[in-house]
C-alpha cells in the first residue's frame, strides 16, 4: 500500500496579520486617549504655587472690584426674590457732597484747533460759556504771531453819524488780552452809543493821547497777521494799514457759509463757538476773543485756501503773453 498524504490546510497569514495590526493600532488610540483625558490643556490651577503672576494679578484687581462696589443685602422679613442695597454709607456721602458742594469738580477747558466743527460733539461745548472759556488758561500770554484786534467808536458830528476811536483791545493766539486802553476823543463826542459800544464819558476822561497809541498799535501789528471782524472800520479809525496777505477778516471768509452774505459777529460765535456775546454792551476784548477764536478753529483749512489761491496768482503773473499770429490761407 502507498503510504497516505497529509492533507495540509492552507493557512491565510495575510488575514491574520492585518487583525494584529487593527488590534495594536486601536490599543494605541485608547492610550492616546486616556492620556488626553488626564492631562487637559486648559487645566486651572489649584495649589498656590501653581498660579501665575497674570493670574496673580487677575485676582488681585477681582478683589479690589469687590471691595469698591456696594454690597447687596436680602431683606428676610419681605417675600422672596425682593432684595435691597445695602448704600446708606454711599447715598449719604453723596448727598453731603452734593450740598457742601465737594464733588462739583471742574470740568476740563475744551480747546479744539484746526478741528472741523461738524466733528466737534455740542455736547462737549456748553453753551453757558463764559469769556473765560475763549481764554485758552495756562498758556502763553504775550505777543504772538497772530494777534486779534476790536475797537469801539463813539459818534461825532452832526447826530453822532461820524466815528471816531474810543478803546482798542487786542488778544494773542491763546485769547489773552495783550492790549486794552482807552483814547481821549480829538473831538467834542455828539453820541457815545452806550448801548451798543458800552463807552461812558467817564472812560474817556483819563484816556490816553491818540497819537500815542496809535504808535503802540502799530508797533504791535508790524511784521504780525492781524486778526479781526470787519477789520476795515478798526484800521480806518486807528489811521493805519495792514498788508492785505497779511489780514485774517471772519467777516469775509465766513460769507461761503451763509449764501455769501456777511455774517455778525454774534451769529458765528453762537453758531460755531457755542458763546453768546454782544447781548447788550459791547466788549472790546470779548469781541476780540471770540473772533481769534474762531480762526483758530478754522486756521488749518483757511491757511491751506489762501496758500492755494498765492500760487494761482504767481503762476498768473509768471505767465508771458503769447503773440497771435494771423493765419495766412
Amino acid at each position: 500500500m502507498s503510504p497516505t498524504k497529509e492533507i495540509r490546510r492552507p493557512r491565510v497569514m495575510g488575514i491574520a496579520i492585518k487583525k494584529k495590526k487593527m488590534k495594536m493600532g486601536k490599543s494605541k488610540n485608547l492610550q492616546v486617549e486616556s492620556v488626553n483625558k488626564k492631562k487637559p490643556s486648559n487645566q486651572y490651577p489649584i495649589n498656590g504655587t501653581d498660579v501665575s503672576a497674570n493670574w496673580q494679578r487677575l485676582q488681585e484687581t477681582i478683589r479690589i472690584k469687590t471691595m469698591t462696589q456696594p454690597s447687596y443685602k436680602t431683606n428676610t422679613n419681605s417675600n422672596k426674590g425682593k432684595t435691597k442695597m445695602n448704600m446708606s454709607n454711599t447715598s449719604e456721602r453723596r448727598v453731603s457732597n452734593r450740598v457742601n458742594g465737594v464733588n462739583n469738580q471742574p470740568k476740563p477747558d475744551v480747546w479744539f484747533d484746526d478741528v472741523d466743527p461738524c466733528l466737534v460733539k455740542s455736547s462737549m461745548i456748553s453753551s453757558n460759556m463764559s469769556e473765560k472759556k475763549l481764554c485758552k488758561e495756562n498758556s502763553f500770554d504775550g505777543l504772538t504771531r497772530y494777534i486779534a484786534i476790536d475797537c469801539e467808536m463813539v459818534g461825532t458830528g452832526f447826530d453822532g453819524s461820524n466815528s471816531i476811536l474810543a478803546r482798542v483791545s487786542m488778544v494773542n493766539l491763546y485769547g489773552h488780552c495783550v492790549y486794552d486802553k482807552y483814547v481821549k476823543p480829538v473831538e467834542e463826542v455828539t453820541d457815545y452809543r452806550t448801548q451798543v459800544s458800552g463807552i461812558r464819558p467817564e472812560n474817556l476822561v483819563n484816556g490816553e493821547d491818540f497819537k500815542m497809541v496809535q504808535k503802540e498799535v502799530y508797533d504791535i501789528i508790524q511784521n504780525r497777521i492781524l486778526v479781526g471782524h470787519a477789520i476795515q472800520h478798526d484800521l480806518k479809525v486807528l489811521f493805519l494799514s495792514q498788508p492785505k496777505h497779511m489780514i485774517r477778516d471772519t467777516s469775509v471768509y465766513f460769507k461761503k457759509f451763509f449764501n455769501n452774505r456777511t455774517p455778525s459777529l454774534k451769529k458765528l460765535s453762537e453758531v460755531y463757538l457755542g458763546v453768546k456775546i454782544q447781548q447788550g454792551e459791547h466788549d472790546s476784548i470779548t469781541d476780540a476773543q471770540a473772533t481769534m477764536r474762531l480762526y483758530t478753529l478754522f486756521k488749518k483749512k483757511w491757511e491751506t485756501s489762501l496758500s492755494q489761491k498765492m500760487k494761482c496768482s504767481k503762476v498768473k503773473r509768471n505767465q508771458k503773453p503769447e503773440m497771435i499770429l494771423p493765419v495766412v490761407t
